[in-house]
């Protein structure tokens, strides 16, 4: 886990991410989202440890992702073709940052750098600013996803969290995540050095946006210990 950053929210709490590696690391190097402990009990997922976890996938670490309806900006493969040559592992130094079938990941796109409550990320076509806070009993993430471009996508997802099966989405549940005007399903399962999880997503099909328009997502882990 790389630029990590840890938080004490209470004497049995504390929460731990990882600004992203901007595509240079493994799936074992990322930790976007907060690994949440207490008392010593993982309560949500850590994707470090092993690098050759299977069933882990990039676009569901935790970062926005989406599938282009249109051909790359030119801007974007000019700044990606460098960045292609250089990697922490060998194994990936072919791999295109601008694939034909347009999968677009947030994680290797931009150019990730820390900031005191989370971490930001640029690109020419669009940027991304991450800021976590939270107490004893939550944590809250807020996303700002800046458009630098217009862009169309057949299928775009702002919201991307996994979370062990003992979490919902719903206030009735003990451990829950509160994503008030943002509807969640879920999309699959993810491994991870802890253990196998569900990702909940929001997917919003055929989403185009403009230049200079800002995508803002928040949402809340909330939890009760005994």
């Amino acid at each position: 886990m790389l630029h990590a950053q840890v938080r004490q929210l209470s004497p049995r709490v504390t929460a731990a991410w990882a600004t992203p590696t901007s595509g240079y690391g493994h799936v074992a190097d990322e930790q976007p989202l907060p690994f949440l402990t207490a008392d010593g009990l993982e309560l949500t997922p850590r994707f470090g440890g092993e690098p050759g976890q299977p069933g882990t996938e990039r676009a569901q670490l935790g970062l926005p992702y989406g599938v282009l309806d249109q051909a790359w900006p030119l801007r974007q493969r000019l700044f990606n073709w460098p960045r292609r040559r250089v990697n922490l592992y060998w194994r990936e130094l072919f791999r295109t940052r601008t694939p034909a079938d347009g999968r677009l990941l947030i994680l290797d796109q931009l150019s990730f750098r820390s900031t005191p409550d989370g971490f930001e990320g640029a690109s020419p076509i669009l940027a991304f600013r991450r800021a976590i806070s939270g107490g004893p009993d939550h944590l809250t993430v807020v996303d700002h996803l800046s458009f630098r471009t217009a862009l169309r996508f057949a299928r775009f997802a702002p919201v991307v969290v996994p979370l062990f099966d003992d979490w919902g989405v719903n206030q009735s549940d003990a451990r829950w995540l509160d994503a008030p005007g943002i509807s969640l399903v879920r999309q699959g399962v993810q491994c991870s050095a802890a253990g196998v999880s569900t990702v909940w997503a929001e997917v919003i099909p055929e989403f185009h946006v403009d230049a200079g328009q800002t995508v803002t997502r928040r949402y809340t882990y909330r939890w009760a210990l005994p």
